[in-house]
């Protein structure tokens, strides 16, 4: 059997204006002997009619963007942000490995209420209509953090499961109840460990207490069902919170012309062409002043 840690390993292979001088002092006129009234002060500038200005738009999440910003997120995937989760994704689901068996003939019992219940709860269909009630909830409300946590959920949710699958197909790992060929990684721990980081994200460690303590149940109810050994669990945990911390991470930028970056950045694209492929590297570097 292939070791899932090695396929993984190989995945991841794949300021204000100076103030101007002050004028010269000019010269002195006669005193006059007839006292003159103070100036009045200068009335400031009326501003021009109409609303006042708006700044530029900087949210990157709008229906529109979308496809975009799904891109953006997988490509984001790849970039040095993610090198060292990745890497300990790795690690802790090799680590787990040994422990397969062991945990299995522990805690596996297929017929108890815990695995079945939870696993109607980390099932996609479910989850992905409680991310769009809560995004109609959030425009219904007018509540602008809601919808955004929505939209980086839902995006993180398509990503993970392609992202899932593929492995799935890659690895072809059989479940322990010999049910398919599907087992690494567990699609449903995923799902929910990604839902739960974007929200944490979103919303601080009031939400990622009970977000996470939700993920982790749904992960450990796969392993008492019977259908997800411990490093399979494992490996979509970590695979969840990394895909989901990229998709934050890349709908915060600003959009182009609202700011320049700040540090150079770089990140690695495969490419897939006719008779071949490679890698594409992108370095953004900051903008330089010119010097006076």
């Amino acid at each position: 059997m292939i070791d899932p840690a090695s396929l993984v390993a190989a995945w991841l292979m794949m300021a204000a204006p100076a103030a101007m001088p002050a004028p010269p002092p000019a010269p002195m006129a006669a005193v006059s002997a007839v006292p003159q009234a103070p100036a009045a002060p200068e009335a400031p500038e009326a501003p021009p009619p109409g609303p006042a200005a708006t700044p530029p738009e900087t949210d990157r999440r709008t229906l529109k963007a979308f496809p975009a910003n799904l891109a953006a997120a997988v490509v984001g995937i790849w970039s040095p942000d993610t090198v060292w989760p990745l890497a300990a994704g790795a690690a802790l689901s090799g680590a787990a490995a040994p422990f397969d068996v062991r945990v299995r003939n522990r805690v596996a019992a297929p017929d108890a209420w815990f695995g079945k219940t939870f696993a109607v709860g980390g099932d996609s269909l479910v989850t992905t209509g409680g991310v769009v009630a809560a995004y109609v909830i959030g425009r219904i409300t007018h509540d602008r953090k809601l919808p955004a946590a929505a939209y980086d959920m839902f995006e993180a949710a398509l990503v993970t499961g392609a992202l899932t699958t593929g492995l799935k197909y890659a690895t072809h790992r059989e479940r322990p109840d010999d049910s398919d060929h599907y087992s690494f990684p567990s699609g449903h721990t995923s799902n929910a460990f990604a839902l739960a980081t974007t929200l944490a994200l979103h919303y601080g460690w009031k939400a990622a207490v009970p977000a996470y303590l939700g993920a982790a149940l749904i992960a450990y109810s796969r392993i008492v069902n019977d259908k997800h050994y411990l490093s399979d669990v494992v490996a979509g945990a970590a695979l969840g919170i990394i895909v989901a911390r990229a998709v934050v991470r890349q709908n915060n930028r600003p959009r182009a012309g609202t700011a320049a970056p700040t540090r150079v950045s770089w990140s690695l694209t495969p490419v897939a062409v006719r008779r071949g492929g490679g890698l594409v590297l992108t370095l953004v570097m900051p903008r330089c002043h010119r010097l006076p």
